[in-house]
């Protein structure tokens, strides 16, 4: 409504942007951690949560990647997201365009 839509239920550009972004990024996580020769199973994740802000200048959307790695240590957790955004197409198409935060998530 806030951009002048009707309001109704359905799925908004945001939404399908974050699932798109979310599959990619973890594709590229498993590309990385395969090339690094470290398993992180199947339970991986990525959840995106892309927010649309207003400034004085119009209209911005920044991205959060929360990156579940189960049984992966901190360091090379953070190797393996860091590289995955080197290689992420929608990391590539969004680079200097939109903030994109990078969470990891590991089991303590």
């Amino acid at each position: 409504e806030s951009m002048g839509g009707s309001g109704e239920k359905g799925t908004n550009p945001e939404q399908l942007l974050g699932c798109a972004y979310a599959a990619c990024f973890g594709s590229g996580m498993k590309v990385i951690a395969d090339k690094m020769r470290v398993d992180i199973g199947d339970d991986y994740s990525v959840t995106a949560y892309i927010e649309f802000c207003k400034d004085e200048e119009g209209a911005y959307l920044e991205a959060t990647l929360d990156c579940y790695l189960p049984g992966v240590d901190i360091k090379t957790g953070e190797k393996i997201i860091s590289k995955a955004h080197g290689i992420c197409p929608f990391s590539k198409a969004t680079s200097d365009n939109i903030t994109v935060n990078l969470n990891l998530l590991v089991d303590e």
